[in-house]
């Protein structure tokens, strides 16, 4: 049983890496293929990016943004492709909760979803989902 985040952090870093190749391997992978939810992919998608939130938690300052540079692209593509494929589930809303973690109090980060990745215009998007709970935040 793990003690998360502390457990991990000293291979944060390599961590980070590996999840968010799952997430870039998915996101191609899934505009291959039609989509279906019962797909055994969705268990690792959401136990990975509920991960990652964590992560993005325990991490302050030049490491957050560091992070952010490098997961906010990824998470980004994510939630566009959820989006393409109409999509509005639990992964697309633990994808924004980590957004709204990652971006929280750092500037760096903000800048990154909002100018770099277009993170409004994909947040209007995604509140056409209307079973979803992201005004919440």
């Amino acid at each position: 049983r793990l003690n998360l985040p502390d457990d991990v952090l000293f291979v944060s870093d390599r961590l980070i890496r590996i999840l968010l190749k799952i997430f870039e391997d998915y996101t191609e992978n899934r505009q291959k293929n039609p989509p279906t939810n019962d797909r055994p992919e969705n268990f690792v998608l959401r136990t990975a990016m509920h991960l990652l939130n964590i992560l993005a938690c325990s991490v302050h300052g030049t490491d957050k943004s560091l992070v952010g540079q490098i997961a906010i692209p990824v998470a980004m593509n994510l939630i566009r492709t959820k989006v393409k494929l109409k999509e509005p589930d639990e992964i697309l809303e633990v994808t924004w909760s980590f957004l709204w973690n990652i971006t929280d109090e750092t500037p760096e980060n903000c800048k990154i979803f909002l100018d770099d990745c277009n993170g409004m215009e994909c947040f209007m998007n995604c509140i056409e989902f209307k079973k979803l709970e992201l005004t919440r935040n």
